[in-house]
């Protein structure tokens, strides 16, 4: 049961790093729901003496990390686009203003 339930995670994990390397934020976040329930089940299930557990746990978070970079850098770049608009409809509205 563990083991099953530990490669479903993987699974969800390897989807969620596609999602987020395709820009589809929706599914990601989506994903993120139902590994959360499943890394749960998997931790209620486990004992200290299974084998390769540190090496499993560090793939999933190793994933995560990247996960997160991508995640970092689309906030980034839609505070940019943000910002763009902001300064483009503060420059609409001194025009308007001025006439």
């Amino acid at each position: 049961m563990t083991q099953e339930t530990f490669n479903h995670i993987l699974d969800v994990t390897d989807k969620m790093l596609g999602s987020a390397s395709n820009d589809q934020w929706d599914e990601l976040f989506s994903l993120e729901k139902q590994r959360d329930a499943l890394i749960k089940k998997y931790f209620i299930n486990i004992t200290l003496k299974d084998e390769g557990l540190a090496e499993a746990i560090r793939r999933v978070l190793d994933k995560d990390l990247e996960i997160q970079n991508k995640v970092r850098v689309e906030r980034e770049r839609l505070g940019q686009e943000l910002k763009k608009v902001s300064h483009g409809k503060n420059a609409m509205q001194s025009y308007a203003n001025v006439g």
